[in-house]
């Protein structure tokens, strides 16, 4: 199961899911060119001293997470984000989307959740 809500998104460990990344350039939406693509990156701690977890490049603006992708990982609270890469060599965080101080509070970077499964597979 996957759920987005409140900036956090809720995976059942070993879930296959998609995300679907829709994002803005200013008021309209940005069509991604030949050469963009989205990075979903997945770490413990919001900082690059903490080992990246998961890292799943997109197919456009989608997400595939497969079940191997997560079934590895411990039930509990991680920190994510997605990120454009232009093909102009731009890196932009599209996701989460935070504004003002809200940004740089770490307790918003706590916004991946993996949640227990229960059917053994």
């Amino acid at each position: 199961m996957l759920e987005v809500e409140n900036n956090t998104i809720y995976l059942t460990r070993g879930d296959d899911a998609v995300v679907g990344v829709e994002i803005m350039a200013g008021d309209s939406v940005y069509e991604m060119a030949d050469g963009d693509s989205i990075v979903f990156t997945v770490r413990e701690q919001p900082n690059f001293e903490s080992a990246v977890l998961v890292q799943i490049a997109g197919a456009g603006q989608r997400i595939v997470i497969r079940h191997e992708d997560t079934a590895g990982l411990e039930v509990g609270r991680y920190s994510a984000d997605i990120q454009l890469c232009t093909a102009e060599g731009r890196r932009i965080t599209v996701w989460p989307q935070l504004e003002g101080s809200a940004r740089y509070r770490t307790r918003n970077f706590r916004n991946s959740v993996i949640m227990p499964e229960v059917t053994e597979r």
